[in-house]
């Protein structure tokens, strides 16, 4: 799984650029959580953003990401930029099909696509917190 943190920050427009990356398989889950998910686990990623320490989680399940569990911890991150991830896809109309596209843009750039063009845009947040929300998630 390396290489995750490097591919989505390819597609940021310099927005997201993690540096000195260290990858750290570290989940261990409980019987419980094995009986349903035997190939379940996560992959935690520590790096330095804008100086400061991160560190974000990969949550896998039968070799599925959990990519809007990712993208919600990197929107906290880059709050502040102006730019937030997005995905989108036919994954999440139910049509049985696996596919999710990911993008980065303004709220701006998110409104023209979605009243022009009519796109379904995901945007990722961590639980518990409000889109718009001000207040520091991370």
């Amino acid at each position: 799984m390396r290489g995750n943190a490097e591919r989505l920050a390819s597609i940021s427009m310099g927005i997201f650029q993690p540096a000195a990356i260290e990858y750290e398989e570290v989940k261990g889950w409980t019987n419980s959580e094995k009986e349903i998910w035997l190939d379940k686990y996560e992959i935690t990623i520590h790096f330095t953003f804008k100086s400061k320490r991160q560190t974000i989680k990969f949550p896998f399940s039968h070799e599925w990401l959990g990519i809007d569990q990712v993208l919600a911890q990197i929107n906290c991150i880059i709050r502040d930029a102006g730019h937030q991830y997005y995905s989108y896809g036919s994954y999440y109309k139910g049509s049985g099909s696996s596919f999710v596209g990911v993008v980065v843009l303004t709220k701006r750039e998110v409104r023209k696509l979605v009243k022009e063009r009519r796109w379904e845009l995901y945007h990722p947040v961590l639980l518990g917190e409000k889109e718009d929300s001000e207040d520091t998630c991370c």
